[in-house]
């Protein structure tokens, strides 16, 4: 008997340890790109997060843009993609042409979704009519100028800036002072203008979604040759300085130290501006009169997927969720990745005074100005590729106008038959 009480006794004591040993702790890893303040916003959202849920630890892995697309390929193939990731808007349709990478967000996947725009969605994180993933932010581009730059050449920063005045207003500033340009624009940035100029001729997308392109030889050339003329005008700094700074003008020295007046910015990476100087007016794009296409975008800032071969999706689609719908994590994102995608979000932030007045400015601007949604096509990486590198070799003039437009076109069209 004696014998009996003593294993029932041992077995309920095991049985107590068992249910008062901790629960195994849930690891996801969350990999983002951006400024030190993104880093520490994101990195206060994750601690927030962890405090809500202490069974599951967050490891954040982050750094700067340049090699992260490359990174994120090599994990694919590796099969060691984090659990959650932040992408470039481009690599949904992209990475999920190479197979099935991302988790689809459905029905009941522990998400409310009611508060982001449903055509935004559709449009801009979907592959094939399933959800990949959920907009960071409404991103949107436009001008910054500096005042003081503008004065000192006799330029009111209030000008109508058309693609006429970019040049008459612009080259004054090179004139008067042969240091200083109008343009802080890079290779990389002066690629987008050639594209919107391109698209404001055409009033075509680029590329279509049939793979072919929806502008001619001859709209190309005459883009060259209106971008051929900021370089003659000393409109833009030259291409010999700016490639230093390539995707990173507001670290270029001419733009801190006021030798540059104009500088190109989307609203999600304001911050990084405004750092370097506070002191600046927002002005919108130039866009052709009667324009059937601005080629403005307004797209997410990027969009935050998880892994198909994550371990643990209920609990990364948690941490989605409390970023986006729990007031914990709205606040300790705040615009660190632009305007907010969702309603609920967007009021939170003003009612706390959180919303920086550029970014809503710019968001706002780029809305009222956008142009088409531009295709899988277009947005592709290889195709991007191959017009960043016409457009360097024409600002480095290794290329005429005519030349690089004959480039472009047969470039692109070999590349799109490969597809």
């Amino acid at each position: 008997m004696k014998r009996l009480v003593s294993c029932a006794l041992i077995l309920a004591v095991a049985a107590a340890s068992l249910a008062a040993a901790p629960a195994k702790q849930i690891t996801l890893r969350f990999s983002w790109w951006g400024s030190d303040g993104r880093h520490q916003a994101t990195l206060s959202a994750i601690k927030a997060f962890e405090a809500k849920n202490p069974g599951v630890k967050i490891e954040a892995e982050y750094g700067g843009w340049d090699g992260y697309y490359q990174k994120l390929v090599t994990q694919l193939a590796g099969a060691t993609m984090p659990d959650i990731m932040q992408i470039d808007q481009p690599w949904v349709a992209e990475l999920s042409n190479k197979g099935d990478v991302f988790l689809t967000i459905g029905a009941g996947a522990g998400i409310d979704l009611s508060g982001f725009d449903a055509s935004f969605l559709k449009d801009f994180c979907s592959y094939k009519g399933q959800l990949k993933g959920l907009p960071t932010g409404l991103n949107g581009t436009s001008f910054l100028l500096d005042k003081d730059v503008l004065a000192a050449a006799g330029i009111n920063s209030n000008t109508e800036w058309t693609w006429d005045s970019m040049l008459s207003e612009g080259s004054k500033v090179h004139k008067k002072d042969s240091k200083k340009y109008f343009l802080n624009m890079g290779p990389a940035i002066m690629s987008m203008f050639v594209t919107r100029y391109i698209n404001q001729l055409s009033g075509g997308v680029f590329i279509g979604e049939d793979k072919k392109l929806q502008f001619t030889k001859a709209q190309a050339e005459a883009a060259f040759a209106y971008f051929k003329k900021w370089q003659d005008q000393g409109v833009i700094v030259p291409a010999s300085s700016s490639i230093l700074y390539n995707n990173k003008e507001e670290e270029n020295p001419a733009w801190i130290n006021g030798q540059t007046a104009c500088m190109f910015t989307w609203a999600s990476a304001v911050d990084k501006v405004r750092a370097s100087k506070p002191n600046v007016v927002i002005k919108a794009e130039p866009v052709m009169p009667k324009a059937a296409n601005s080629g403005i975008l307004v797209r997410p800032s990027q969009v935050f997927a998880v892994s198909k071969d994550s371990e643990h999706p209920k609990e990364a689609l948690a941490f989605l969720n409390f970023m986006f719908n729990d007031p914990e994590g709205i606040v300790a994102l705040g615009s660190s990745r632009g305007v907010p995608p969702t309603a609920k979000a967007r009021a939170l932030l003003k009612e706390k005074k959180l919303m920086p007045a550029e970014v809503e400015q710019i968001t706002n601007i780029a809305l009222a100005n956008r142009g088409k949604p531009q295709t899988t096509w277009a947005m592709n990486s290889e195709i991007g590729e191959i017009i960043a590198d016409v457009v360097e070799q024409f600002a480095f003039d290794k290329l005429s106008p005519e030349k690089a437009a004959s480039d472009l076109v047969t470039r692109l069209e070999q590349k799109l038959a490969s597809f």
